[in-house]
């Protein structure tokens, strides 16, 4: 089983992969969302 602790440290990498791949149009549209809530 993988532990709780690889997990999240998986999906932390993966997810700043995801916003480093991200268009700028997509990263400030979600930024005024965040900054709207």
């Amino acid at each position: 089983m993988v532990k709780l602790s690889e997990l999240g440290s998986v999906a932390g990498t993966v997810s700043a992969k995801q916003l480093w791949a991200m268009p700028r149009k997509a990263r400030s549209c979600h930024r005024a969302s965040v900054s709207n809530t």
